[in-house]
């Protein structure tokens, strides 16, 4: 596997892949594709996994759009998990 950060003369760059469970489109639910100052964030997405690749001018930039990505996954991860309780409804002939 290729080393996920990479250092050149131009830019810094950073790459997360995710393996996907269940029908979650993170792409859908981030939304970030975007070319900010010193950074730009690009996404691709299949049915079996989540890839973010961010290119920076400095690591500081770097850092901050890792930040932003990474909370955004961690949200969706743990609205993932909460289980949400089945509503019985009552019987109409009472």
């Amino acid at each position: 596997m290729a080393n996920p950060m990479v250092h050149s003369a131009e830019a810094f760059t950073a790459v997360i892949s995710l393996k996907k469970g269940g029908r979650v489109s993170y792409t859908r639910l981030i939304g970030r594709i975007s070319e900010y100052k010193r950074s730009s964030i690009s996404m691709r997405e299949t049915p079996s996994e989540f890839t973010v690749r961010i290119e920076a001018k400095d690591a500081t930039a770097l850092k901050a759009s890792l930040n932003a990505i990474l909370k955004d996954i961690q949200v969706i991860e743990s609205v993932r998990r909460v289980k949400v309780p089945q509503i019985r409804q009552k019987s109409k002939n009472i």
